[in-house]
């Protein structure tokens, strides 16, 4: 399948337009990519539950501890953070450091919170290896599932694009 990806002058105007193939085997591994990320972590706590019939709390605090913490509250700090210092995205340096010391903050005080949590019922380590299913899978899902299916989306809307106009233009005709 080949995509064009156009290039533009400092003006705004096209100079050119080139063509990217985009092979079934990357396609392919794009799919591969979004179910795994999606399918391992559910297949995990499956497997969890029915060896050990726990873990399922744990799984879902872990799940919730990280959409609070790193989707809620650290995209709230993002936004008055950016609103407060714009020019922070022109260095490089300090906004990877802010950027990972928010990450670091939010996450591990919420795996800290979580993990004291659930503990305190059950200190074992099917309640850790749950909580990190929870934790990750969520994440694992949510950040490199989806957007390796909405890539794979893409990729196959571009196929399809010139398809549809050539058939506008049959009918039209």
């Amino acid at each position: 399948m080949a995509v064009a990806i156009p290039f533009f002058c400092a003006a705004g105007r096209k100079v050119r337009e080139e063509y990217m193939d985009i092979s079934f085997s990357a396609i392919a591994a794009c799919w591969a990519s979004a179910a795994l990320c999606i399918v391992l972590p559910i297949a995990l706590l499956v497997i969890v539950r029915v060896k050990t019939h726990r873990g399922l709390l744990a799984a879902l605090t872990g799940a919730l501890c990280f959409t609070v913490s790193a989707l809620v509250l650290e995209q709230l700090l993002h936004s008055i953070v950016f609103s407060s210092f714009p020019t922070l995205i022109q260095s490089p340096g300090l906004y990877t450091a802010y950027a990972c010391l928010a990450a670091g903050v939010f996450e591990e005080t919420a795996r800290y919170l979580g993990l004291s949590l659930l503990c305190r019922r059950d200190a074992s380590l099917v309640t850790g290896f749950a909580y990190g299913i929870g934790h990750g899978g969520v994440e694992a899902a949510l950040l490199a599932g989806v957007n390796a299916a909405v890539a794979n989306a893409v990729a196959y809307a571009q196929r399809q694009i010139p398809v549809f106009f050539a058939q506008q233009r049959q009918t039209h005709q």
